[in-house]
């Protein structure tokens, strides 16, 4: 209830957050509720396929996810958005607040074609792809390669390592590679042991140049050879530089990588709800699951595309607990600033 109490008391002033253009939706128009990182990709190399393949005027409003359920909590009644694109941790908050609508199968026949577990039991979202998670390392200053998570501790990369802000996607992540290292767990089952991320966070310190809030400004450090590593890399974000010739790499260590699911969503009330069903399914269809995954390099949730080298498929990488880290979240953030202080 306090969450639902800060989220609709930061928008009194009810639509302040919606874009001016965004009105109502039209009859043929879809607004998604998108990420602004990943606006261009979908405007350039997506949208012009769905539209032709759906009849759809597609909209991508693009701001970080918080504002767009603040936005979508002042509209519940009459919302102007039709389709969430969140990471799964978001969407178990929009899901919390009553913001999304079971998704049909037969109205999206593609969800009978993904990958396991790209759909939750109740429905209320689907994977769309999954971005990889890992340490970003610059290849002139970590020889040896990086092979586990616990390297990282060692004394190599003294006062070389960015860490990422609690705030960001990867914050989570980190906690767990830390309870990982601290009891020996499996990743997936590591991320549940807080006290022990605690403690060898703390170890972490000496290694730590520096927390990291924004990922171009690590990789910067990371080229310049000021940083050896970076732990909270995305592959969409390093591997276009590695392409440009940087001297940086994303291995994904033996004991694991992180997936970080962008998940679609059907907004609770949508307008042209039927039109938003055959967006979503165009979005899963195999040859935009493949342009995405080579304009992103983030795995696709489909097993018949084929995958591109570099990237990891997504059912061989470890995403979190969705409703543990969605609902309990903002009760670590204290531990975890504290323990890297």
């Amino acid at each position: 209830m306090k969450r639902r109490q800060f989220l609709a008391s930061s928008l009194a002033a009810g639509t302040a957050l919606t874009a001016p253009s965004l009105v109502r939706a039209q009859a043929r128009e879809i607004v998604i509720a998108g990420p602004s990182a990943q606006a261009k990709m979908f405007e350039t190399d997506v949208q012009p396929i769905i539209e032709k393949r759906t009849g759809a005027k597609i909209i991508m409003d693009g701001s970080i996810s918080v504002k767009h359920i603040q936005t979508l909590i002042a509209q519940r009644s009459a919302p102007t958005h039709s389709i969430t694109w969140f990471p799964d941790t978001d969407m178990v908050t929009a899901m919390g607040e009553g913001l999304l609508a079971p998704l049909d199968g037969a109205k999206i026949p593609n969800l009978a074609k993904l990958l396991p577990g790209s759909v939750p039991a109740d429905k209320l979202w689907v994977q769309l792809k999954v971005a990889r998670f890992s340490i970003g390392v610059n290849t002139d200053k970590v020889k040896p390669p990086l092979e586990t998570w616990s390297d990282i501790w060692t004394d190599r990369f003294k006062g070389k390592l960015l860490v990422p802000a609690y705030a960001l996607t990867q914050g989570p992540m980190m906690m767990t590679a830390a309870a990982h290292v601290e009891t020996g767990k499996p990743l997936a089952e590591a991320q549940y042991e807080i006290e022990a991320a605690y403690k060898r966070l703390k170890a972490l310190k000496p290694n730590v140049l520096n927390v990291f809030s924004a990922s171009p400004q690590a990789i910067m450090l990371l080229e310049q050879g000021e940083a050896h590593a970076v732990v909270g890399l995305f592959s969409s974000v390093l591997y276009p530089r590695m392409r440009q010739g940087m001297p940086i790499d994303l291995p994904s260590p033996k004991d694991g990588a992180f997936g970080s699911p962008n998940c679609l969503g059907l907004v609770e009330k949508a307008p042209n709800a039927s039109l938003a069903n055959a967006v979503i399914d165009a979005m899963l269809d195999a040859d935009v699951q493949k342009i995405m995954m080579e304009k992103t390099f983030d795995s696709p949730v489909r097993g018949d595309v084929a995958l591109d080298p570099g990237v990891v498929a997504a059912d061989k990488l470890v995403s979190l607990d969705p409703i543990f880290w969605g609902k309990r979240r903002p009760e670590f953030a204290p531990g975890y600033a504290a323990a890297l202080a």
